[in-house]
């Protein structure tokens, strides 16, 4: 089966990033999803790509991105632009 890229999410200031870009098939209609925990699921929206690196932040503005730090995250086509 195919797997979705995956990373380890570092903070980047308010933000989070993640060392795939465009080159790796990251695209505007790419959603962040991180390892499950105790907190449930969370989304994480891609904020800029580059060619090797993409910034994401948390959908729900409540969350500080220093949460997600160090997490796994998994990057899928939401389908909702590209």
């Amino acid at each position: 089966a195919c797997q979705p890229p995956a990373a380890i999410l570092a903070l980047e200031g308010d933000l989070l990033s993640i060392p795939l870009g465009s080159r790796h098939g990251i695209s505007a209609g790419s959603i962040g999803v991180p390892d499950l925990n105790l907190d449930g699921l969370t989304l994480l929206e891609v904020v800029r790509i580059e060619p090797s690196r993409t910034l994401l932040r948390p959908l729900d503005p409540s969350l500080h991105a220093k949460r997600f730090a160090k997490r796994r995250v998994y990057l899928v086509k939401a389908g909702l632009r590209d």
